[in-house]
């Protein structure tokens, strides 16, 4: 039985023990014994070598079947007992891997048996598919993150990753970039992980799928997939029947509408980057493109992306002409557009724009006369029309990285920035947002940022410190803010706005700061009513010395883990508990292996929204003034949602079972105590002065 090196566990997560018999989103051992019902009319049960049993055609004899099995098992000649009982029991075994099969009949049809192999066969092959999808998570996340930055200069390592994540390097791929189609109405039910689910089932089960398919969601809205290629005639009619499966199924299950851009083939790790840029272009520009299709290839096109890789610099010579004169005449330079979309029809023209086809050519009178062309009637008039439309509509693609799941109150700003950026600049600046890993790894995140590989990231002020001369530790200190109105008060005052300068002289741009709230101690079983109760507890904290050197003072064993491991930490008991707000409480399910919260706003969890003065010069004043205002209005926004985030996950928390000791109850005064001499210690007392006068300030202004 050919099944590959699957341990037993894994089989009996493949196919059902006898306690859960069907997984939703899998082929499964009740699909596999429902194809085996339809063949043949005896009853067929299957077990794993320890006697549970997987499934039975028939739930009425499922108990006899697997007392029979037993029975049998417990014998020397396990195949004679079954025999004399009228059944026939068969082993298929693989290595460590062995299924028992209880066929309710002496003597099975020759095609039984091997039909029954063939359909075990299939359920565990997809299931290993599907099983590619979850493993090795964070380091796929980050390999597809790499494949996708545009800007990585470094091409050393993507062999190495390939290879590490069981990717054969050399195999030729294309990138195929999908995106939900905001054009169409979107479905009242969409939701991040029901979509997910849904497309990993589609993807698994499109024509051709490959374990050596590169796949990744790079956010809610887009998924890529580095598809092998075979035969290199038919890489369209390959990737069309691939694409148009996915999209086909998607709205068949979600209602969700689809649209694909694929990029070249490359038989190198490196050239990907290249083809996602490519299907990246035919998805910026797919509105222009398109001519009502869903998946557009880039090798169609190849005229108007090698024309988007020239310099602006020498676009904007070259069309100086036609900005000046069509500046003043907006009806013009729509029709110019809209005819350069429409291989120069008039008629497909004036439908486009919802117009008279006179009114149509009454404009194109006047755009011959404007421009001195004349696209209907001479073909280097039409290229160079088209690629004008295309230099107008031209979109800055910036790169934005994050280090922490989705759904969380920073994701949720993120693409909220996302959206108002391409509001405010007219969708000619597109905002990709790379969750790079889930590691927690700040410093990591603002490497990545200082070398170039990505333009915007959104990590903790922590990593900041040796940028801003320390102060910026401050922000560290336990107990250091009430409420979130006096954070936000520091940060958009004096304070925050003295950091910021700090960081100029590193080449660092910090635009707004963000939060994903105050972070309180969770524990098994154990409330923590005052310091005292921390004492011999191991307690897993981000990698900070202040607060560090905080649970060692009130007698805990702090414990530095990344993000990413916290869960397995708290599972397998090498730690007691964590701190951590609501909202990455809920979405990590630490609530599966923590059952109390106690709710003393340890610290006020900030992150900084940082560019770089490379990214800076590239983008021209009005782009500035668009990041600019677009941070201002996403950080009302993502204070305003973390509000609302934290206090449906602190519902859902408690839905779950998890018993929080609220904050109303906590003896603040004892634990603001507890902190004092890490105050006294702290090297800038001024930063601390500083503060304190803006909460009073902060105050006095709402007492008024």
């Amino acid at each position: 039985m050919c099944v590959g090196h699957i341990r037993f566990s894994k089989l009996r997560k493949t196919l059902g023990g006898p306690d859960s018999l069907m997984y939703p989103d899998d082929v499964s051992c009740n699909q596999c014994l429902a194809y085996i019902k339809s063949a043949f009319p005896f009853t067929v049960a299957l077990f794993d070598s320890s006697g549970g049993q997987l499934g039975c055609t028939n739930p009425d004899e499922s108990l006899t079947a697997h007392r029979l099995f037993l029975r049998c098992k417990e014998n020397i000649d396990p195949v004679g007992v079954a025999a004399d009982s009228g059944v026939t029991l068969e082993y298929y075994s693989s290595g460590e891997l062995t299924i028992c099969c209880l066929l309710f009949t002496p003597n099975p049809p020759e095609s039984a048996l091997p039909y029954i192999r063939a359909l075990l066969d299939l359920s565990i092959g997809q299931r290993e598919l599907r099983e590619r999808f979850e493993s090795d998570f964070s380091e796929r996340l980050y390999f597809i993150n790499q494949l996708t930055a545009i800007n990585e200069k470094n091409e050393e390592n993507i062999a190495s990753m390939a290879l590490q994540l069981k990717y054969n390097p050399s195999l030729t791929r294309a990138s195929v970039l999908f995106e939900i189609d905001r054009r169409k109405p979107v479905p009242g039910n969409f939701r991040e992980d029901r979509v997910k689910k849904h497309l990993r089932r589609a993807l698994a089960n499109a024509p051709g799928f490959s374990e050596e398919d590169i796949f990744g969601i790079l956010d809610i809205e887009r998924f890529v997939v580095f598809k092998t290629i075979g035969l290199e005639e038919h890489i369209e009619k390959n990737l069309t029947g691939f694409a148009c499966s996915i999209i086909d199924d998607l709205l068949t299950t979600c209602g969700l509408h689809l649209i694909a851009g694929a990029g070249s083939a490359y038989g190198n790790m490196s050239g990907l980057r290249s083809s996602y840029a490519e299907s990246k272009f035919v998805m910026s520009n797919f509105s222009f493109l398109e001519q009502g299709a869903s998946l557009i290839f880039v090798n169609r096109h190849l005229f108007e992306y090698f024309s988007s890789l020239l310099d602006n610099g020498y676009m904007a010579e070259k069309f100086e002409g036609y900005s000046q004169k069509l500046h003043d005449s907006p009806a013009t330079l729509e029709t110019l557009i809209a005819l350069s979309k429409n291989n120069s029809s008039p008629k497909r023209a004036a439908d486009d724009l919802g117009i008279h086809r006179n009114t149509a050519m009454q404009r194109y009178a006047k755009l011959k006369e404007l421009l001195e062309i004349d696209p209907l009637n001479n073909d280097r008039d039409r290229l160079e029309i088209r690629q004008y439309a295309l230099y107008h509509n031209r979109k800055t693609l910036l790169h934005a990285g994050i280090i922490i799941q989705e759904g969380s109150a920073l994701h949720a700003g993120c693409r909220k920035f996302s959206e108002i950026v391409a509001q405010y600049s007219n969708n000619s600046i597109a905002l990709d947002v790379h969750t790079i890993s889930h590691s927690g790894n700040n410093r990591m995140l603002l490497d990545i940022l200082k070398s170039g590989s990505i333009d915007i990231i959104f990590c903790d002020t922590n990593t900041l410190i040796p940028y801003t001369g320390g102060r910026i530790a401050v922000l560290d200190l336990p107990f250091l803010f009430d409420s979130p109105e006096e954070a936000y008060a520091v940060l958009d005052g004096k304070a925050g706005q003295s950091f910021v300068d700090d960081l100029r002289s590193y080449s660092l741009i910090g635009l707004c700061f963000w939060s994903t709230g105050f972070r309180h101690i969770s524990t098994k079983d154990r409330f923590i009513r005052h310091p005292g109760d921390l004492k011999g507890l191991k307690i897993r904290i981000m990698n900070k010395d202040i607060m560090e050197a905080y649970f060692r003072l009130v007698g805990a064993v702090p414990i530095k883990i990344d993000y990413s491991d916290v869960y397995t930490s708290l599972k397998q008991r090498l730690v007691d508990g964590q701190e951590n707000p609501y909202s990455n409480f809920l979405g990590m399910k630490f609530y599966e292996c923590q059952s109390v919260v106690s709710e003393i706003s340890l610290s006020f969890s900030i992150a900084a929204l940082l560019t770089t003065q490379a990214t800076w010069q590239k983008l021209s004043e009005a782009q500035r003034n668009v990041i600019i205002q677009s941070a201002k209005e996403a950080t009302i926004w993502q204070r305003g949602e973390l509000d609302r985030m934290n206090e449906n996950c602190k519902r859902l928390i408690e839905s779950y079972g998890v018993k929080i000791f609220p904050l109303s109850e906590q003896p603040m005064d004892l634990w603001k105590q507890s902190a004092k001499p890490l105050y006294d210690q702290f090297q800038f007392p001024e930063m601390l002065d500083d503060i304190e006068q803006i909460k009073r300030r902060h105050h006095a202004q709402r007492i008024r």
